[in-house]
């Protein structure tokens, strides 16, 4: 199979959930009792606090405030074991909260109120990482303010190509974002639908700059009914074209109104082709995955036991078509067929892509055996570090992120010896570490370096002899942000390979963060040159973006950092490009 390489606009929800953590929080986080290892014991303590405006520090009243326990507990004294609960509290008109009784542990506490962004307890600067509150046997602790900022709305009406109102249309607010390695991802905030005039009300967002998006997720697959095709504002099907808008805190960006036209879908029929020689009785599951430009999606999963499948209400576009083998066979002694244990069932797989025009389409899926890599990872000038369960992953350059074979990983055993078997064919990259401070310093197999280059696997192929080397000579560059001899805090510095083929690779890229003082300090720095910048936070990450270091060259701080360098800069904060 030879894909190719794509950028990833749209993230699974579970990722997603972590990555727009600090763009809203679920309150099913804070309704989820933390399981302890052993309850904790001694008399209750006192938690209070305020919540303020963040942006006048005037007392908010009636904000809703909980203390949810996170699982992590101190030592108790002695008395009655007393579990932690989730408890929830009101604030006064003054602002002021108060829990009264809170068993000895560990908490989080959110506040919230309508109009303002859900905020976690932090000191310092909002928008910071939130902190864990300990709470000991009849400890009182106070101040614990929290402080919201105001929220922003964007409201408006989408319409059918006749400028009728379309009700219960998917409305989403999206926000660009980068990440390590150049990848572009879309990250919807917040989500609704039109009411029955077309209305939509996008509430209680962050500042920021959106864009809207209206979602066709109700597409008819079995009878291949006409539907409206998914699209931007102001009516663009490519998210390049679409216009962003701007959301003040506070205020309401109103008007935003644009019609979706119908689009035509087609069928994809064909055939899986099996090549394998497996013995038993086998059924397969083909997958139809849309690979647009601005998002990537599941379109539909079809189960068929003699290999044909036809796939309905299919819009235009370019497509992956995906087939897994699951072979059937008797229970061995393990519960597996022929003695295995994997519940009766064994898995190849294959792809092949497709583009569908303006008809109907047709495509045969090959599945062949799946390959295997093995081999062992060694740790450079290791100071007793141990080679046991250090993950060794294959991470796909063929398939999106998230896509059924596009990542594999192994734990190595007490030798340091890995297989990672059922790979897929495609090309892939090396990832290792999580151990002590390490970091993949070289891949060889079969005698080529795949360090920072792909690999290509061939179906059915048994790549050996590999040997991934880890190193532990990382560098550290430190140092202070300053303008016009004054430090400037709560900035992020960023770290960027100069070469464009290792800024590809997101374990080359670092990042820290300035405090108050302007101070700053990066470890775990992979030797090499770097372009160092520092530069304003902003939800988008726009600096992880391939051409960042070379639009803002001007304003970067060029260090090479050797083996177990510490490289001591300082840095004046950037003008973006």
């Amino acid at each position: 199979m030879n894909l190719p390489s794509r950028r990833i606009a749209r993230l699974s929800g579970a990722v997603l959930c972590c990555l727009a953590l600090s763009l809203e929080l679920s309150g099913s986080v804070f309704a989820r009792q933390a399981t302890q290892a052993a309850p904790p014991s001694g008399p209750p303590g006192q938690v209070s606090g305020h919540v303020y405006r963040a942006d006048n520090n005037e007392p908010i009243s009636r904000a809703t405030v909980t203390l949810n326990p996170t699982g992590l507990n101190p030592t108790g004294g002695r008395g009655v074991n007393v579990t932690p609960v989730v408890q929830t509290t009101r604030t006064d008109t003054a602002g002021a909260y108060t829990f009264p009784s809170v068993s000895p542990g560990n908490y989080m506490i959110m506040a919230q109120h309508s109009g303002f962004i859900k905020e976690l307890f932090q000191r310092g600067i909002t928008g910071n990482a939130p902190e864990t509150l300990s709470v000991a046997p009849g400890e009182t602790v106070n101040k614990i303010d929290v402080r919201l900022l105001s929220a922003a709305v964007i409201s408006g009406t989408i319409l059918d190509e006749d400028n009728q109102p379309l009700e219960n249309a998917t409305v989403a607010a999206i926000r660009i974002r980068y990440a390590k390695g150049g990848q572009q991802q879309e990250l919807p905030v917040k989500t609704v639908s039109t009411d029955d005039l077309g209305d939509f009300r996008l509430f209680g967002l962050p500042e920021g700059n959106y864009f809207v998006r209206v979602e066709n997720r109700n597409m008819n697959f079995q009878t291949g009914e006409p539907n409206f095709r998914s699209a931007y504002y102001p009516g663009t099907t490519a998210l390049e074209s679409a216009q962003r808008i701007k959301a003040a805190a506070g205020a309401e960006t109103s008007g935003v109104r644009f019609s979706v036209a119908i689009q035509n879908t087609f069928t994809i029929t064909g055939s899986v082709i099996d090549s394998t020689d497996s013995p038993g009785q086998r059924r397969y599951i083909v997958s139809v995955i849309h690979l647009g430009d601005s998002e990537t999606f599941s379109v539909a999963n079809q189960p068929t036991n003699d290999g044909t499948f036809a796939i309905h209400g299919v819009p235009s576009g370019e497509y992956m078509l995906q087939a897994r083998s699951i072979q059937v066979g008797p229970p061995g002694p393990n519960g597996g067929p022929n003695g295995g244990p994997q519940g009766g069932q064994r898995q190849n797989s294959g792809a092949t892509m497709i583009r569908v025009a303006d008809g109907d389409a047709r495509a045969n899926i090959q599945i062949s055996s799946t390959a295997e890599v093995n081999g062992k990872v060694v740790i450079e000038n290791s100071t007793g570090l141990s080679v046991a369960g250090i993950r060794v992953q294959l991470q796909s350059q063929s398939l999106p992120n998230g896509i059924g074979g596009s990542n594999f990983n192994v734990g190595t055993d007490q030798n340091g010896a890995f297989k990672i078997p059922g790979v897929v064919s495609g090309s892939y990259v090396f990832a290792a570490g999580g151990r002590g401070g390490t970091y993949l310093k070289q891949a060889v197999c079969g005698g080529r370096d795949y360090t920072t280059q792909p690999m290509t696997i061939d179906s059915g192929a048994t790549v050996g002899d590999c040997v991934v080397t880890l190193a532990v000579d990382t560098g550290m560059i430190k140092g202070q942000v300053y303008n016009s001899d004054k430090p400037v805090p709560d900035l992020v510095v960023v770290a960027i390979p100069q070469s464009m083929a290792l800024r590809r690779l997101a374990r080359y890229t670092q990042t820290g963060n300035a405090n108050v003082n302007g101070e700053f300090q990066i470890s775990g720095m992979i030797p090499g040159d770097y372009l160092v910048f520092a530069v304003p936070k902003n939800d988008e990450q726009s600096y992880f973006q391939l051409e960042f270091a070379d639009r803002n060259q001007r304003d970067a701080e060029r260090v090479s950092v050797k083996s177990g360098d510490t490289k001591i800069v300082t840095l004046k904060p950037a003008t973006l490009q």
